[in-house]
């Protein structure tokens, strides 16, 4: 199903996303009556587009195309760079894509023409950082070199799984977290419903180094006893081989509970036989860590697709749907790990 999974993550119109989400839902093994429940929808409606997508695939899923009606008049051209520079906040492919078939009928089908148009509006893409002034420039860089001599070390055991890398850290998902634009009448707030802002979830995360798969596990909280259970999961899910894990300086993580779990684990191996061996980034630079990045992907989503949610209960299982299907390319990874050595 992984042109299914690609559909879901990519799809911007909410009728192919709530199709996509039921078909593969029900795939998945979820009853029709939880999904109907979830989505909204009737059981006809599920019917109707497993078969679709039995007989044609994603294709089968998609709105049926509409069609270019033309291209964009110079006039119509100029009203869409005005339109551009007074909505900043739109400066995207999807918003340019929305204000154009909307008000001018057009829809073209390479994203291709969007860039275009976005560049000759002069605007480029660029990615946002963020970066805690406490942070020291020298000892970020020198951490960096340190893991990544330790990860070149140990090469030929990580090359055949014998030692497994991963990068962990946590994450609070709040109903909050969900909200994103959403189209309305100039100088009008548009509000949604949330009956309980202050829900949340904490979830504990790791991604693979080789293969950047993530896993993650829900928790009430991020303390010591969390962290040593997060740890025994990894454990598990590689069938006990060593790992290298790589995480921040949080006091939980060097906590008693941690060093006593740790000491009964590895006893007096010297460090190289450790079963568990950690190693810690560099303090105040979250952005070090790849795991981050998966986090901020899963909640890009949610907020893209916010109106589909009514509960937080669909918030957090949609979040941990996204995760569970998401592989990251990133070239963070290079920052830990020579990649000629692969």
């Amino acid at each position: 199903m992984r042109d299914l999974h690609e559909f879901i993550k990519t799809t911007r119109d909410s009728r192919e996303l709530k199709r996509a989400l039921a078909v593969k839902n029900t795939l998945n093994g979820r009853s029709r009556l939880e999904v109907t429940e979830e989505l909204g929808v009737g059981e006809s409606f599920i019917g109707k587009w497993r078969h679709r997508y039995a007989t044609q695939g994603v294709a089968g899923l998609k709105l049926g195309y509409k069609g270019s009606s033309g291209y964009l008049t110079p006039e119509a051209k100029k009203d869409v760079m005005t339109w551009l520079q007074e909505h900043p906040e739109h400066q995207n492919v999807g918003g340019l894509h929305a204000y154009i078939q909307r008000r001018y009928g057009v829809e073209y089908r390479s994203r291709q023409s969007y860039y275009t148009l976005l560049h000759e509006a002069k605007l480029s893409w660029k990615k946002s950082q963020k970066r805690n002034p406490k942070a020291d420039p020298e000892q970020v860089k020198d951490t960096r070199e340190a893991i990544k001599k330790k990860t070149n070390q140990e090469a030929p055991q990580i090359v055949s799984k014998e030692t497994v890398v991963v990068f962990i850290d946590e994450c609070h998902l709040l109903w909050g977290d969900t909200l994103g634009y959403v189209w309305g009448p100039r100088g009008e707030r548009v509000e949604i419903p949330i009956l309980n802002e202050r829900e949340r979830q904490t979830y504990y995360g790791a991604i693979n180094l080789m293969s950047g798969s993530p896993i993650i596990m829900p928790a009430a909280t991020g303390n010591s006893e969390h962290s040593v259970i997060f740890l025994k999961a990894l454990r598990r899910n590689f069938q006990g081989r060593r790992l290298l894990v790589i995480w921040d300086r949080a006091s939980y993580h060097r906590g008693d509970l941690v060093k006593a779990y740790l000491k009964g684990l590895n006893g007096d191996r010297p460090e190289q036989e450790r079963l568990i061996h950690l190693e810690y980034f560099a303090p105040n630079a979250p952005e070090q860590n790849p795991m981050e990045d998966v986090w901020l992907a899963a909640k890009r989503w949610i907020r893209k697709h916010f109106f589909l949610f009514e509960t937080f209960e669909q918030v957090k299982h949609q979040f941990v749907t996204f995760i569970h299907d998401f592989i990251l390319e990133t070239t963070k990874f290079d920052w830990y790990w020579e990649p000629q050595m692969i």
